[in-house]
């Protein structure tokens, strides 16, 4: 029979690939805070329906996720053991934007429909250079051309770019 003694040595003892584990290493690391785009102004609103099927997702296995402490960082762990547990492969972009607007943004209803803030964090995070990255098919530019795959911050940048030309052209 276990000893009290046993029981506490094992309290603390959790698997390296747990958010326990992220979260009692991250303390030791000062917060670094990133800077996300409001829902009204983030680029991936200008993502069409195609597009947002054609997402794929790669992260780094849990032991490999860098270590730091902030949003960035757990949504790079919380996307290692999406991974670790076979979610990642199968899941669609949209699902996996959801569960992030679920953990950091808000879980009414109508923000779940679009999870823009979810989809602005894949982004940051895909610009960020934590191991993640997010991989998404963009519209072709010739009519009868193929599918571009790109990374989604490029995508974005691209989207954000010529909107703002657009624009330009309006008030001229």
């Amino acid at each position: 029979m276990p000893t009290i003694n046993d029981l506490n040595a094992t309290l603390n003892a959790y698997p390296d690939d747990s958010l326990p584990t992220y979260w009692e290493r991250s303390l030791r690391h000062p917060l670094e805070p990133v800077e996300l785009l409001p829902r009204s102004l983030t680029p991936t609103r200008l993502l069409t329906n195609t597009e947002r099927a054609t997402v794929r997702i790669e992260a780094p296995e849990p032991f490999d996720c860098p270590q730091g402490f902030g949003i960035l960082y757990e949504a790079c762990v919380r996307l290692s053991l999406f991974k670790s547990r076979g979610i990642l492969p199968s899941a669609s972009g949209h699902y996996i934007a959801q569960q992030m607007e679920r953990t950091f943004g808000s879980v009414h209803p109508a923000a779940l429909k679009r999870a823009l803030l979810g989809w602005e964090l894949l982004r940051v995070l895909d610009a960020a250079d934590l191991g993640t990255s997010v991989w998404i098919s963009g519209e072709p530019t010739e009519p009868l051309g193929r599918y571009r795959r790109m990374r989604l911050h490029e995508l974005t940048a691209q989207l954000t770019n010529a909107t703002a030309e657009r624009r330009e052209s309006e008030f001229r």
